[in-house]
């Protein structure tokens, strides 16, 4: 008997269609911001010198954004000074006690992608930048680190770095408007404890991250539209620092990584999320200070064309024909036809159900291809003799579309979910990995130590290489330490030894990981004192009794001494605060000083931790036409 096929259309809508702004190339903006501050009487003689209010926290001009217009209005009326980072508002003894600001600015806010068009080399291994330091929220703990090294270990690559990274925190960092985060912004440590925050905290975790692994990052606050409340608000979002290339903008709470929409404004980037948008200062009496939180408000005034994905893709459904309660293997072709990185987000706008979530973020190199699967359950209990068909409907963020047709019927094989699985996996693409396990060893000592001291070595041991290291073990001779470095971290080892007789000393020391064995060696001189002397001196051989003359000495040390006092036949001549290199000295004298035939110089000085030391130095000079007197004296004993 002949079967009779029905044809359905069946889907279900997984995303609504709300407007976001992503795909014009431009969007213009009136943005305003509102605030402000004043004093109350607390005694009987309230007197306000000045005021002043520093704001950090308004719209600049860079890259994607251009400021059109921007006008300041206050209460009282003052005149505002203005830079690239502060808007300054100052009243001197003014007569009102309430103050107000209002910023009224145009902005337009261009859609452009920030070109990392070369391949970053990771780990960067930069050392001195203050964004890569630890702040009052921005924090690092044990599983951040670990958590980050993990990430990144075996990439070679500083985008692939970032996007995995920025990846995982919004798979595993749940969005959640909590009473704990909404109003009092919590540390990094908390959030990746506590798995939820708000978009402030969202992105001071993914800065803790990155930078614990040597990646400078920013923290930028302003305003952002939302589509999910129609509405805009005030938002946060980082810039990581791309080597000749510079600050690109990560936005994971968005999920838009290298790249963000143009109905973000700009208005502060901080090393910290806890650092203030307006800071006070005044000098007053009997008064007591109070401020208002800041009011924004945001519209577009228009937008511009509209641009297509920079992407091509379609849709390829691995396996055709499946039947009930089957579970059908889709594959994403994605195409980057530029000569740059592209990053976005591609959403499952239509389909039957999924058995994972509907949006999945992509990376794709210059001019490479790239895959994402998805798998969707056919219905189950499908009626005998009918064939079906639905419709699977993707879009990226920038609304571009790919539509298929799935067909399946009750008379088709099923096919499971772990075939499925298998078939997915044959057709991935592996990310490629390349493990390097690099240290650098630098041992440091003084040159020489006083014999008193103990005598130390400080060594710096840094991960350049892409994965964390546990096993490391550095011995001084006997003396053996162990420890594990993260990546692009590095941490300092101290020997300790007790104090030695004076000479010359050599260390060794033994670094080794993974079979890997790292050496240096250290020498140091252990002396009894500084080492302060004469090193040479000039004074005539002959004067006479009554002449004038000049002694001419260098000082010379060793090693730096201080509080120097210099004597010359007991009477105290001259003193140094400190000599640490060679120093010319010229005392001007007369025979009369030495009419025995005898120079003698003293020196009292310390040493660095204050001990005291002394040098003499006796010379002969004649000396011609002494007094008869003189010498009577002399002879007596008297002199």
């Amino acid at each position: 008997m002949k079967k009779i096929f029905l044809f359905l259309i069946i889907f279900s809508s997984l995303v609504l269609a709300q407007e976001d702004y992503n795909n014009y190339d431009y969007l213009t903006l009136n943005f305003s911001l509102d605030f402000g501050f004043k004093f109350e009487n607390s005694g009987k003689n309230p007197e306000l010198d000045f005021v002043v209010a520093n704001l950090s926290f308004f719209p600049k001009t860079e890259f994607e954004y251009e400021v059109l217009d921007d006008n300041y209005n206050t209460e009282p009326e003052i005149n505002v000074k203005k830079d690239n980072e502060t808007v300054s508002f100052l009243w001197v003894s003014p007569q009102r006690s309430e103050f107000n600001i209002n910023l009224e600015s145009k902005i337009k806010n261009k859609n452009v992608i920030n070109i990392v068009d070369k391949k970053v080399e990771f780990p960067l291994n930069i050392m001195d930048s203050i964004f890569l330091q630890e702040g009052e929220y921005i924090d690092f703990n044990s599983g951040i680190r670990k958590k980050a090294n993990e990430i990144a270990a075996g990439k070679t690559d500083l985008y692939e770095v970032m996007f995995d990274t920025g990846v995982w925190i919004q798979t595993n960092i749940v969005y959640n408007l909590s009473t704990s985060t909404e109003k009092v912004v919590q540390k990094s440590s908390w959030v990746y404890s506590n798995r939820y925050g708000v978009c402030d905290e969202i992105t001071n975790l993914f800065i803790s991250m990155v930078r614990s692994i040597g990646i400078p990052a920013k923290f930028v606050s302003g305003v952002a539209y939302t589509n999910t409340l129609e509405d805009w608000g005030p938002h946060a979002w980082a810039e990581v620092y791309f080597p000749e290339i510079g600050w690109i903008p990560f936005d994971i709470t968005y999920g838009q990584y290298g790249w963000i929409d143009p109905t973000h404004i700009k208005l502060k980037e901080s090393l910290d999320s806890g650092d203030p948008s307006v800071k006070y200062l005044w000098k007053a009496k009997d008064l007591e200070f109070f401020s208002n939180d800041i009011n924004m408000k945001t519209n577009i005034v228009e937008h511009g064309k509209e641009v297509d994905s920079l992407l091509n893709f379609k849709i390829i459904p691995l396996k055709n024909n499946l039947g009930e309660g089957s579970y059908l293997p889709v594959e994403v072709d994605i195409i980057n036809p530029h000569n740059y990185y592209v990053p976005d987000t591609f959403f499952i706008t239509k389909s039957l159900e999924l058995t994972e979530k509907n949006n999945k973020p992509i990376l794709l190199k210059p001019n490479s291809e790239g895959k994402l699967f998805w798998i969707m359950k056919i219905p189950e209990e499908l009626e005998k003799g009918y064939l079906y068909t639905s419709v699977f409907e993707i879009q990226d963020l920038f609304h571009k579309k790919s539509i298929v047709n799935i067909s399946y019927s009750k008379d088709f094989d099923k096919y499971t979910l772990e075939e499925a699985k298998i078939l997915i996996e044959s057709y991935s693409e592996k990310q490629e990995t390349s493990y390097s396990k690099d240290l650098n060893l630098d041992c440091k000592s003084k040159d020489y130590y006083l014999n008193y001291e103990e005598p130390m070595i400080i060594c710096e041991i840094t991960n350049l290489g892409n994965t964390l290291i546990n096993n490391i073990e550095i011995c001084m001779e006997k003396d053996c330490k162990n420890l594990g470095l993260g990546i692009s971290e590095m941490k300092i080892i101290d020997f300790k030894m007790k104090s030695q007789k004076k000479g010359f000393y050599m260390y060794d020391i033994n670094l080794g990981y993974d079979g890997v064995q790292l050496k240096d060696k250290i020498s140091i001189e252990i002396i009894e004192d500084p080492g302060l002397k004469i090193g040479s001196i000039i004074f005539p051989q002959n004067i006479n009794y009554n002449e004038i003359f000049d002694i001419n000495l260098i000082l010379v040390s060793d090693i730096p001494a201080k509080d120097i006092v210099i004597k010359v036949n007991e009477e105290e001549i001259t003193r140094l605060n400190e000599l640490s290199e060679p120093q010319n000295i010229i005392i001007h004298t007369s025979g009369k000083i030495f009419f025995k035939g005898q120079i003698r110089i003293e020196i009292e000085y310390k040493d660095e931790r204050f001990e005291e030391y002394s040098y003499i130095k006796e010379y002969n000079i004649k000396v011609n036409n002494i007094p008869w007197y003189i010498r009577l004296l002399i002879d007596i004993g008297f002199l």
